[in-house]
């Protein structure tokens, strides 16, 4: 039997994502085996089922390998499963995260799926030679054999330096449409956290700084500005960090960088380079996970919380750039009482977004392999944890409860501001909060609309905070919000000599309504940003309208 056709298929979260592992593996295999005729097929898992087996099906593909992560797995074997029915003698190859444990009981409950690649592309072009009878020998390969037993070679991991890689981006395999791409600048993680699959790779390996440079070329010159590193953690070799600062600085300034930092890892020479670095080129997510020590101990993640602290708190002085940290509840040790802890110590400190999520229970990590006594998970995707030792199942209920009150109030940039002062004036504002949107929530999918946050958090200001409330207030209405308290007026003249700008459009427009608000204290110089402290007194402020509540102007008697 001849093999000529594979089939990549593709399913992401949504069409403004696209997969490095599809150009990866197909760059590689191309110039391995380059007899192979390449077919593509993406979609979402929002998509249906049906439409996408549809795409694949009249294709005729003979091998068809996808790419499965936590978010696409269900999607995916239902959509594997109506290929297999319609082309019987398709093989179906999956790779990915989700196969680097155990593979046999995944590979039993699903025959069809031909066998699972734990690992790298390294051994993808192999496969593909060896189809659809000579795979007894390929590294990584898992799968179940005739007589029905679980065949499993280890580990496929390319052995040689990564510039020997074949690039995606330099041979023109760049989604061209998608307002972002990824980028891999090293493969593999020096540390040992127990619940992440990094943990268990051989060391760290790098492109080259001039691979990486050529590959930013070719993405620009496809009309790419935004790229996502995967490098776990950038500035784990200082001097490459800073090499890599300077190209970004120097050489794609009109680019965007996200790029994962260890604020305990930080030198001065790295903050020195970032002062430098354009406003806003530079998005950057802080993996702190947690604040406590003994959980950190426990996990193996080599991290000092002082350290962790002190250097998140330099990286927001330099004010070029978004600071986004992440946090884990349902760790080894951790109580709700320490993920409370932790969030509120990140929110007097003051990241632009702060990420909480319940721990998942990855395969190959060795959390997963090594389970404590006492911890119960979910056995599909996406294995979060339901229960632990130290925190029940209304202790990690609470915890989801905490992650929908931070990215709806906290992380939403019309409320953070607002949300920030309230905190710094309302005694246990979070857990407050909580119990007083907890009913609320129950009856609401997703986020609440942007205006009804803005009401939920006034309400819950008064009497807590008068001067929080009209803050609130006064956000709401210069983000163009009805207000029940302030009514529209018609344009009128006013002593300009009496007013200041306190904000305004670039752009000039023709006013032609009004609102006016007091305040008892200076909250515009809140609303705006100023580094400024409380001044009780009255302030008076003219919202300048120049389209329905469109504000173009913020006055300040």
């Amino acid at each position: 039997m001849s093999f000529q056709k594979v089939l990549f298929l593709e399913i992401n979260s949504s069409y403004s994502h696209s997969m490095l592992s599809y150009r990866m593996i197909r760059s590689y295999c191309e110039q391995q085996v380059p007899d192979w005729q390449w077919l593509h097929t993406e979609a979402t898992v929002k998509n249906r089922v049906d439409d996408i087996t549809g795409k694949i099906v009249e294709q005729l593909p003979d091998v068809v390998m996808a790419t499965a992560y936590i978010f696409n797995l269900t999607v995916l074997l239902k959509v594997c499963t109506l290929i297999k029915a319609q082309l019987p003698g398709v093989v179906i190859v999956l790779g990915g995260p989700t196969f680097l444990g155990d593979n046999q009981v995944f590979l039993n409950d699903n025959r069809q799926i031909s066998g699972v690649m734990r690992g790298d592309e390294s051994s993808a072009p192999r496969l593909l030679e060896s189809l659809p009878d000579d795979i007894e020998n390929i590294p990584g390969f898992c799968w179940i054999d005739d007589n029905g037993l679980y065949r499993d070679n280890g580990l496929a991991e390319f052995s040689g330096e990564l510039d020997l890689l074949p690039s995606p981006f330099q041979t023109g395999l760049i989604a061209v449409d998608k307002p972002f791409c990824q980028l891999e600048t090293s493969r593999g993680c020096n540390g040992k956290c127990q619940f992440c699959t990094s943990s268990e790779s051989n060391g760290v390996k790098c492109f080259s700084l001039e691979r990486c440079r050529a590959d930013l070329l070719a993405i620009r010159a496809s009309g790419i500005n935004e790229v996502r590193l995967i490098d776990r953690t950038f500035n784990d070799r200082p001097e490459r960090a800073i090499a890599l600062l300077d190209m970004f600085r120097e050489k794609f300034a009109g680019m965007k960088f996200h790029l994962e930092i260890n604020p305990a890892k930080l030198n001065i020479e790295i903050l020195e380079c970032l002062k430098q670095a354009p406003i806003d080129q530079l998005h950057i997510e802080i993996g702190v996970q947690s604040l406590n020590s003994q959980v950190l101990l426990r996990i193996k993640r080599p991290a000092s919380v002082p350290a962790t602290l002190a250097g998140l708190e330099e990286l927001l002085r330099i004010e070029r750039f978004e600071l986004h940290a992440d946090l884990i509840a349902g760790l080894p040790e951790q109580h709700i009482d320490d993920v409370v802890a932790d969030v509120e110590q990140l929110m007097v400190i003051g990241p632009h977004e702060i990420q909480l999520e319940n721990l998942k229970l990855l395969p190959g990590t060795t959390l997963r392999r090594e389970l404590p006594v006492g911890y119960r998970f979910n056995p599909q995707p996406l294995w979060e944890v339901t229960e632990t030792p130290t925190m029940t199942v209304a202790d990690l209920d609470y915890a989801t409860q905490i992650s929908y009150v931070i990215d709806s109030w906290y992380n939403a940039p019309q409320l953070h501001k607002c949300w920030r002062f309230a905190f710094n004036l309302t005694p246990n504002m979070l857990v407050e909060f909580c119990k007083f949107v907890a009913d609320e929530i129950t009856l609401q999918r997703g986020k609440f609309p942007l205006e009804k946050r803005f009401i939920l958090l006034e309400k819950f200001c008064h009497g807590k905070s008068t001067q929080a409330a009209e803050l609130c207030r006064f956000a709401m209405i210069a983000n163009g919000f009805v207000h029940p308290d302030y009514k529209t007026i018609k344009a009128v003249e006013y002593d300009a000599e009496h007013y200041r700008t306190l904000w305004a459009l670039p752009e000039k427009h023709r006013v032609r309504r009004y609102i006016t608000m007091s305040c008892s204290f200076n909250a515009g110089d809140f609303f705006v940003g100023n580094d400024c402290e409380i001044i009780d007194n009255q302030h008076k402020y003219i919202f300048s309208l120049f389209y329905g509540r469109n504000v173009c102007e913020i006055l300040q008697k």
